[in-house]
């Protein structure tokens, strides 16, 4: 079974990793948990490999924080996930913030929050979803193994990088930090330009987000339909 991870931003990156290393561990039918960042191969196209993922994928999360929350790009993306998922495989995973504060089209996917009880019920739905579930009591021992080493590397991000993700300002040092920075979000773009134009068929600056929200309603409109 795979497990899509979307993410977007610093702090949703870490939590994708720290979900990929996870999950198959405590979900023994999951043989890929698949990150953008980590998934695809130096050189191959990226938006062909994203759409390959999608099309193979079980499960979808999409990992949110403070920090993503209003990105439109996740409008696009939760459009494209749901395109490629029922709406019950499909789970966004909230970081620093409530289910109340998830607004738009992202509301209508059931979240789940960083809480022991409802990571509990997320293990438990991508259970189901694969061909080899095993017994919810196996399921909720793997849980209780594993569940410290996850609490612990959230936790740590709790502390280090919510509370700049949640809107005080990171200050970068030296022209390294700068540097680094600044070749991520070229990364980023560059990766949404490529999936926009692949899925959309026209120039980045006319995809608006109001187009990109009209593209998630059709999405699950056709979906339902």
């Amino acid at each position: 079974m795979k497990v899509f991870i979307s993410w977007s931003g610093n702090l949703s990156h870490k939590i994708a990793l720290i979900l990929k290393d996870w999950l198959p561990n405590v979900v023994p039918s999951i043989d890929d948990a698949w990150v953008s960042s980590e998934s695809i191969s130096k050189g191959s196209q990226w938006s062909h490999e994203t759409t390959k993922a999608l099309a193979e994928s079980d499960y979808g999360i999409i990992c949110l924080v403070p920090e993503n929350l209003h990105e439109p790009w996740l409008n696009f993306e939760a459009g494209a996930i749901f395109r490629a998922f029922h709406s019950s495989r499909v789970s966004p995973f909230l970081f620093g913030l409530v289910p109340k504060q998830v607004e738009g089209p992202l509301a209508l996917f059931q979240a789940t929050e960083y809480s022991k009880d409802d990571i509990r019920k997320l293990i438990h739905s991508i259970n189901k979803v694969g061909l080899n579930a095993i017994a919810s009591r196996e399921l909720n021992d793997l849980f209780d193994q594993h569940w410290p080493r996850l609490e612990q590397s959230l936790d740590l991000l709790k502390q280090s990088d919510l509370p700049a993700a949640g809107g005080r300002v990171r200050y970068l040092k030296g022209r390294k930090d700068i540097y680094a920075n600044a070749h991520q979000l070229l990364g980023l773009a560059e990766q949404r330009v490529r999936v926009l134009q692949f899925f959309v068929g026209q120039d980045l600056q006319k995809v608006t987000l109001r187009k990109q929200q009209k593209f998630f309603v059709q999405s699950v409109t056709a979906a339902l339909t």
